[in-house]
């Protein structure tokens, strides 16, 4: 009688489960927490994350060297746009970076950009103080001439930006969107050059004559004005408040006292020529001087 040779069902059974055994195994030397392929992408993440954070970091020296050497001058907006554009980073860490300031990559530690913070809100949170000295880009070229007419001097004048000009803070003015700081340059015009005016056209165009010098400084990049100080600007800072009536001025401080209570009267006189009466009168005297022999021998 002939017999069939084969496996036994048990054999069979104890096979399946032996490969199952080495499946599972596999599998979870592949996938699991410290698996094969986890282990791949989290070395995967940590290499981006570093080189973000050289990137980074070279910015970081970059920027720093700015003021000494003239470094790079790319903000933090403009660094992370760059990483956006040149897909080093996808567009949805360029929103979680511009929200958080920070950016996750997988398990990886946090990368911690810097917060670009405002003057305003620097001001405004204790960090920056009047007289702080700070950093505004001026234009690179700007000029701008005084002529005689405007000044009463003889010849014209002309001031050239100065990119050594140095700036503080003065304070800061307005409400809500429009709330702004103002600076203040320690030396307006190169080499400290002076600006020289005279008589009564010095009464009327100082301002507009001195805040033309101040708009060759005007960079819109940076800048929404640039005007000449005023003496409101300098109240402000230091806390004095002025009220003015016709015949008296009333000048008090609220931060300091910086200022003591001082009130000043004046009456105006009518037999006082204003600036504009001045000029009149000596447009009419060079007129008559011009003329006087043709009106005597006219009068005779």
């Amino acid at each position: 009688m002939k017999k069939n040779k084969g496996i036994t069902l048990i054999a069979l059974v104890i096979t399946i489960i032996v490969l199952l055994i080495l499946a599972g195994v596999t599998i979870a030397t592949l996938s699991g927490d410290n698996g094969i392929l986890t282990r791949a992408t989290e070395a995967k993440e940590k290499t981006r994350r570093e080189s973000i954070q050289e990137e980074l970091d070279l910015w970081k020296t970059e920027k720093s060297m700015e003021e000494n050497i003239g470094g790079n001058n790319m903000n933090i907006f403009d660094f992370v746009t760059k990483l956006r554009d040149n897909k080093t980073i996808t567009q949805e860490e360029f929103n979680e970076i511009e929200t958080t300031h920070k950016l996750t990559i997988g398990k990886q530690e946090p990368i911690i950009f810097p917060y670009d913070r405002t003057l305003v809100e620097a001001f405004d949170a204790g960090e920056l103080k009047i007289g702080d000295w700070v950093n505004y880009t001026v234009p690179q070229t700007g000029e701008v001439t005084i002529t005689s007419d405007e000044s009463g001097r003889i010849s014209s004048q002309t001031f050239n930006v100065d990119k050594k000009t140095t700036w503080r803070v003065l304070g800061v003015e307005g409400e809500g969107p429009s709330r702004h700081i103002n600076l203040i340059a320690d030396r307006p015009v190169e080499n400290y050059k002076k600006l020289y005016l005279k008589g009564a056209k010095e009464y009327l165009n100082s301002k507009t004559i001195l805040d033309n010098i101040s708009k060759i400084y005007f960079n819109p990049k940076y800048a929404d004005s640039a005007r000449s100080v005023k003496i409101e600007d300098i109240n402000q800072a230091v806390g004095a408040n002025v009220t003015e009536t016709e015949t008296e001025i009333t000048v008090t401080a609220e931060r300091n006292q910086i200022y003591q209570e001082n009130k000043t009267k004046y009456t105006y006189k009518n037999h006082y020529l204003t600036p504009q009466d001045f000029l009149i009168r000596k447009k009419n005297r060079k007129f008559y001087q011009k003329y006087r022999k043709w009106l005597l021998l006219f009068l005779w």
